[in-house]
């Protein structure tokens, strides 16, 4: 293990190979487990018998791992140095580049409470553009039990591209062509009952 411009801490030399950087940083390699092997930039932290704090206070890393997926992980807790470190996930990309974030996402500002915020001076825009084959369906699900896209109580706001409709229901899970191209439905769904127009 090698220290630039500062001792190294005390990585297990089984475990890895690493590079302190000043107080804080450091990159290592993971030489062992082939199941888990991969690639650390960290802040605040190294690994022996478990991961532990480089100094008192909050500590975050970065894994590329050998399945070509990338996380980011915090400690969000001010303990002391050397103390164990427990992970929390704050984004996960898959090697297919999905994408999940664990906490809050704000564009262009701080979310605050809620979990999404976009916000802008001039044009504070979320466009849902769908791409594939037609007719093109675009939706905005709302749902509150079950799991997204088959709870059993919701709203659902969906354009169909193929009878220009823009289709707002109360829940249903399918959109019926009942109204006229051009227009705006408004469907209710009560009890789990046929959607109806209202």
């Amino acid at each position: 293990n090698l220290g630039v411009g500062i001792e190294p801490s005390a990585w297990s030399k089984v475990w890895g190979r690493s590079i302190d950087i000043g107080t804080q940083g450091a990159i290592v390699s993971r030489k062992t487990d082939t199941s888990n092997l991969g690639f650390w930039l960290t802040n605040n932290a190294y690994y022996n018998a478990g991961w532990k704090r480089k100094n008192d206070g909050k500590a975050s890393r970065i894994e590329f791992s050998n399945t070509n997926t990338i996380d980011l992980q915090v400690c969000d807790t001010d303990d002391q140095a050397g103390d164990t470190i427990t992970w929390s996930s704050a984004l996960h990309v898959d090697s297919a580049g999905n994408t999940k974030a664990f906490g809050k996402l704000g564009v262009g500002g701080d979310p605050g409470t809620p979990r999404l915020l976009v916000t802008d001076t001039n044009d504070a825009r979320v466009i849902i553009h769908e791409t594939g084959a037609t007719p093109y369906t675009a939706t905005l699900e709302l749902s509150s039990q079950g799991t997204a896209g088959s709870a059993a109580y919701g709203a659902e706001v969906q354009y169909t591209s193929d009878a220009e409709r823009l289709t707002i229901q109360n829940y249903g899970r399918s959109v019926s062509a009942a109204s006229a191209a051009g227009s705006i439905a408004f469907r209710t769904k009560l009890n789990n009952t046929t959607p109806t127009d209202v």
